[in-house]
Parts: C-alpha cells; structure tokens; sequence
C-alpha cells in the first residue's frame, strides 16, 4: 500500500483496484498505520505528508 501510494502517486480507489479489495479497507489500513507510527491528525497538516516522513525514517519505504 505505501509503495502504490508513494511510489507510484496513486489514491485510495486505485490502492483497492491494485489491491483487489474495498476502498473502505484501504482507509483502515491507513489508520491502522499510523496509529502504529503513532500519526495523529494536526491542524494544517497533510496526513499522508506526516506517514511518508514517519515511514521513511522507519525504513519501510526508501
């Protein structure tokens, strides 16, 4: 999910096509992701944006 995301610039409804299931599991995942990079919503600031940094630094994507 984060490679389709980052990697290739796709959104959720795409993320669940290449994926093979439902966009609504597709924004599950991403909440349980960054619950688990402990990712909290900010004022002003792009969710996605603060996951890719956060994933990053985690080394789960390059």
């Amino acid at each position: 999910m984060l490679r389709f995301a980052f990697e290739e610039g796709l959104q959720d409804k795409a993320i669940a096509i290449k994926m093979n299931i439902a966009e609504r599991t597709v924004r599950h995942y991403w909440t349980k992701l960054q619950d688990v990079l402990e990712i909290y919503p900010e004022d002003s600031k792009n969710l996605r944006i603060l996951t890719l940094k956060r994933a990053r630094e985690e080394g789960l994507i390059d």
